[in-house]
């Protein structure tokens, strides 16, 4: 059941007027870490170590790396553990994830083209930073290089979700000859062939299916 949101200006306000954080917490039935974490952005602090941060940020670029560093950290030891990289629960077959965030990534994806209806994608200056983020320089130079276009069936960014892949599935392996776009329905076939435990079977039905 997901938690009911919380009042950030309410917290802003009672922290004002002098109140504690824990009477805050007790006060709107929320975790004092979350009321910390407001408190701390309002001032452009971080959430986790109190340096200070760009405005509309939540944390410093070294908590934001040590946090990327664990997470990806996580996920490879539950790729080898043939576990849902999200949760650690027994996966679905053929997928990297267990049935909720398999629906859960479903989902996103349905949200995002429906926004990519509505307003368009996001901007080359943006996609740039989120690849940079997520990985690294080279990630941006493999999407320019294929053109943001998914290099199975040629859908291209704003027509669908386009990702960058890692072909030995190591997203810690960021050369360029290991990086390729796919579109999110290609990408999850791929991974579905990568992980069935009869990949002949299911080859031959995407064959099949989508053709050679």
């Amino acid at each position: 059941m997901r938690a009911k949101p919380i009042d950030k200006e309410r917290v802003i306000e009672l922290l004002k007027e002098g109140a504690t954080i824990k009477a805050v917490a007790l006060l709107l039935d929320a975790h004092e870490n979350s009321i910390r974490q407001i408190s701390r952005n309002a001032d452009n602090k971080c959430a986790r170590c109190t340096a200070p941060v760009l405005i509309g940020r939540t944390m410093c670029a070294a908590c934001l790396s040590g946090d990327r560093s664990r997470m990806k950290e996580r996920r490879k030891q539950r790729r080898r553990d043939g576990v849902c990289l999200d949760c650690g629960k027994p996966r679905m077959d053929g997928s990297q994830f267990c049935a909720a965030h398999r629906q859960a990534a479903i989902g996103r994806n349905a949200r995002y083209e429906e926004r990519l209806k509505r307003v368009g994608g996001k901007s080359p200056r943006q996609k740039r930073a989120d690849l940079t983020y997520r990985y690294d320089e080279r990630a941006w130079t493999a999407w320019q290089r294929d053109g943001a276009t998914c290099q199975i069936c040629s859908a291209q960014d704003g027509e669908a979700l386009i990702h960058v892949h890692h072909i030995d599935q190591d997203q810690a392996n960021n050369a360029l000859d290991n990086l390729i776009c796919l579109c999110f329905a290609c990408h999850t076939g791929v991974h579905a062939i990568l992980r069935a435990k009869n990949r002949a079977e299911l080859i031959a039905w995407v064959t099949k299916t989508y053709g050679a």
